[in-house]
Order: C-alpha cells, then structure tokens, then sequence
C-alpha cells in the first residue's frame, strides 16, 4: 500500500482539501472552482494546511496528530510549494517578492502573502549564503574619554613595507587624549616581549606607565607573555575584533597618515623610508587635529615647535583662553575631553544613520560572517575559494554578550561563546 508522504502534490491536495475546516467555510460562502475533484481560485490549485510525516518548521510548528496510523506535522503542503518556488535547484532561494509571485502564479491558500514572506525571512540558506540587504547591525558606542594625557594609548602595526635600515614594520603609539603619536621602527617577526621594550623605550620612559591599552588582536597582543606584561603594570587591555577598524579608529587614521607621508616623500627604490619616520612623526603631531582644535605638540607640551628656521616663534595662542593652558594643565585636559566628546557624537550621528539598532539575548542564535577559505570545516584552504565561501558560518547560541548590541562577534575555542566590541576611539 503506497504512504501517504511518497504521494504527489495534486494527490495529496486532493485527500486533504475536504479535510481543511478553514477551506470548507470559504467553499460555503463562495464556491471555489472544481476540476477533477481539484478546488481551484482563479485558476490556481487551492493548497490545504495538512500534516504530514517528518516535516517541521519552527516557526510555524502545530500540534501533531495521526493520519492513517502516521505521526503527522502541519503545513507539509506549502513546504512542498516552497521546494517548487524557492528551495529547490530550479528555484534558486529567490528573494521574497519573487518567492510570493512565483507561488501566486500557480497557487493559493489563505494568508499566503504573509506565510511565505515569513518562510523567506526565516529560510536558514538564504540566511547563510546570501549577502545582507538591510543595515549592518549594532549602534557605535564611544570608548571612555580618558581622564589624563598618557592614561589611555592605542597600539597597532604597520607591516609589510619594504625593508630600510633592516626595519620592514612600524609600531604605532597613540596618546588617545591629545592624539599624540609615536612611531617606532621595528620587524614583522617582533615578539610580544619585544613589543613590550618597544613600548618602554618610546613612551613609557617619557610618560609613564598607562591605565589602558587598545589594541587589534594581532599575536602580540593576545600572547600570554603581553598579558602578563599588562598585569604586571596594571593596565588594563581592550582588544578590537578583526575587520572592525571603528574600534581603534583613531590608530587607524595616523597609520594612513604615516603611509601617505612615506610614500610622496620615500626614494624610487623604497628603502629609505626609515630615515624619514622621524620627520613623519614630527609632521604629523605639528597639525592642528580637528577633534581637538589644536595641534597635537600643542595639546601634548603646551605650545608649538618651530618647525622651520625662516619661520618666526609662534605659541598659537591668540586666543587667551587657550593661552591658559600653558599656566593651568587641567585646564587643558578638560578642554581636550569636551573636544574629543564633541568629534565623538558626530562620529556616533553619522555612523548611526547607516546603521541598525538592535538588542540581543542569551540563547539568540546567531551566524558569525566569515567568508574566508580557511572557515569552511573539513576543507584545505587551497580547495576553496572566497567567491563560493558561505557569507557567514557557524549558526551559533549566545552564551555571554559583552554589550546590550552585537556589531561583530567571535568564536572562542570551545565554537560557542560569541562576544561583542563596538567601541571606538
């Protein structure tokens, strides 16, 4: 005797129209077409909601009951359209609007506008493999202003560049609250201990240690040998996710900064950029910066070096406000924080506007984007390419959030703990 589940559509649609007390009330009030015992709308086949074996969907899931002896579960009918109009091969998981035509153009069942647009929306492929079409997720939220000069530093590499003077890397130090930048010359294999002498020899020996460090999560900063370094000095560490340059968004400016610097000023041959960093440094921390109003030896030292020998002596201090700040450092400080809280809520308007605000939950699922080779379980990085890569991976429950929003997220060894960090400095 043939099952239930191995029949056809129009088969099927023809056991189970009579039984849909929902069609049976619209049949009563106006007839529907009937053609070889088929109910038709406007020509279209009538699908009843039905039950039928090993078919769930959770968002629209129903009591289970028997049919013919079989566990049966709801709407397995329309799931088969779906296969039709947007699951199978020949469907391609079209958008939405085309989805809802394709079905309409064959079909009918009430509500159905509605139902499909909520399949689609929920349709875990579409989710996985297409790209986003609606705003990217999560709301800018500032970093801390900090409270003193030195207190707060952002920390990053430049590498790649060629070697001059046997350096091929830059460290980049950034005072956070007058911008004051240090640059150091370095290599692309430097260790986390290195990095830490680095740091030592170039601010610390100057300023003192910091309260706080922001940095990317590149090996030096995530190794157990920095941690420790932090520890032992008290400071505490912020790393920022990858591909998410608005968390350390003031570092990244200076490293743009510096390269296009380098470049209009480097020889032919590339190699003598080193001898230049100097100068680059000096270039940079001698502009007035736009957050601060000022320059950044100004907000640093309290007045500005001369920066050419035909040029006359200027403090830049015409504004006697400003010319305070050489006799009152706080007074300085305080002006620096409401600049830099001000440059803050433009940077927030702006990125806000071309973004969502949305709030997630412990035990959300959430599918982490990663698109490269090397996210494809089971497959050598050769054998794939960016190009047919899922858009995102992992669907995942959140076990810990850092933040009310969710902007980026990142796999801990264990494939479970999703985290966020959406500041920026």
């Amino acid at each position: 005797m043939e099952s239930i589940a191995s029949k056809g559509l129009k088969d099927l649609v023809k056991i189970f129209q009579p039984l849909d007390q929902e069609l049976q009330e619209i049949h009563m009030k106006k007839p529907f077409e009937v053609k070889d015992d088929l109910w038709y709308s406007g020509g279209r086949l009538v699908i009843p909601k039905v039950t039928m074996p090993g078919r769930t969907n959770n968002r629209h899931s129903r009591s289970a009951k028997e049919v013919d002896g079989q566990s049966l579960s709801v709407e397995h009918l329309q799931f088969m359209v779906m296969t039709q109009c947007h699951d199978g091969i020949t469907a391609g998981h079209i958008g939405r609007d085309a989805t809802i035509k394709a079905a309409q153009q064959h079909y009918w069942w009430p509500s159905m506008t509605a139902w499909i647009a909520d399949y689609v929306a929920s349709c875990p492929v579409c989710a996985r493999y297409k790209a986003p079409r609606h705003r990217p997720y999560g709301l800018l939220q500032p970093l801390a202003t900090p409270d003193r000069p030195w207190g707060s530093i952002s920390l990053d590499f430049i590498e790649g560049l060629p070697p001059s003077r046997n350096y091929d890397s830059i460290l980049v130090i950034v005072n956070r609250l007058t911008k004051f930048a240090i640059l150091a010359p370095t290599h692309k294999t430097v260790t986390a201990k290195q990095t830490a002498v680095l740091l030592y020899g170039h601010m610390v020996r100057l300023f003192g240690y910091p309260d706080h460090m922001v940095s990317d999560q590149g090996r030096q900063f995530i190794s157990g040998a920095w941690k420790a370094f932090a520890e032992q000095m008290g400071v505490k560490r912020s790393l920022s996710m990858a591909y998410h340059p608005q968390t350390d968004r003031q570092t990244e400016r200076v490293n743009q900064v510096v390269e296009q610097y380098l470049r209009m000023y480097c020889n032919y041959e590339q190699n003598d950029w080193a001898n230049l960093l100097d100068t680059a440094a000096f270039v940079y921390n001698n502009t007035v910066h736009n957050s601060i109003g000022v320059s950044l030896f100004f907000a640093c030292y309290g007045w500005n070096p001369k920066a050419h020998p035909d040029i006359p002596q200027w403090l830049g201090v015409n504004d006697p406000e400003r010319f305070e700040y050489l006799i009152d450092g706080k007074e300085c400080c305080k002006y620096l924080q409401e600049q830099i809280r001000e440059a803050q809520r433009r940077t927030v308007d702006q990125y806000n506007r071309k973004h969502k605000d949305i709030e997630f939950k412990v035990g959300d699922m959430v599918y982490v984007r990663g698109r490269a080779p090397e996210t494809q379980v089971g497959l050598s990085r050769s054998s794939v390419t960016i190009q047919l890569c899922d858009s995102y991976c992992l669907g995942l429950g959140l076990e810990e959030l850092v933040a009310r929003q969710l902007s980026s997220c990142a796999v801990t060894a264990g494939g479970v703990v999703v985290y966020a960090i959406v500041g920026f400095g």
